[in-house]
């Protein structure tokens, strides 16, 4: 196994989040312990459920527990934290996103994630940071699959997506026009 790195100081809230070959596990990840089933349920119709549970299996960071991104979305919730969102909320992608299926993060959160995660480091000038303190909730619904086996999406208005169809598969923040948007090479300089 190749030796761990050295990570920067993390805040107390990412120290007590369950490890995976050393690093710290964001809350909205996915564990490999858990199948993905699809219920129907009264509210939302059919919804992508996930039966992982943190801390047991292995970790696929990267990616998001579809229950954990919707309640992350919902609630107001740091993607790598799991803890409630004050503003500013910081996004971490690409500066000129119109969306994030990421849920938003704490400024300390976002500032030890590009600082440790080996993903946000390879990418470097291309990743960007936008700073909202609101944003607008999308759903992405699964509608079928295409010849080779990709799924056919759609974006639809929170809450509309029992009457349109599909599979709820996770939230999709919308960027609200007065968001600020960095270089995150840049912000995380500023930043500290």
């Amino acid at each position: 196994m190749p030796p761990v790195r050295t990570l920067p100081p993390m805040p107390e809230a990412i120290a007590a989040l369950p490890r995976d070959r050393g690093y710290p596990v964001p809350w909205v990840s996915c564990w490999a312990n858990g199948q993905f089933i699809v219920r129907n349920t009264p509210h939302s119709g059919l919804v992508r459920r996930c039966g992982c549970t943190p801390g047991q299996g292995r970790a696929l960071i990267g990616t998001p527990c579809a229950d954990r991104q919707r309640r992350a979305m919902r609630q107001r919730l740091c993607g790598t934290c799991g803890r409630p969102l004050t503003s500013p909320m910081v996004f971490i992608g690409e500066r000129d996103m119109p969306y994030s299926q990421e849920p938003a993060l704490h400024v300390e959160c976002a500032v030890f994630s590009l600082r440790a995660c080996p993903h946000l480091l390879h990418h470097g000038t291309s990743v960007g940071v936008i700073i909202a303190s609101a944003y607008g909730i999308m759903e992405s619904r699964v509608l079928g699959f295409d010849d080779r086996g990709n799924p056919i999406r759609r974006l639809c208005p929170a809450g509309d997506g029992k009457r349109t169809g599909g599979a709820l598969e996770c939230l999709i923040a919308r960027m609200p026009q007065s968001a600020l948007r960095h270089p995150a090479e840049a912000w995380l300089a500023a930043t500290g």
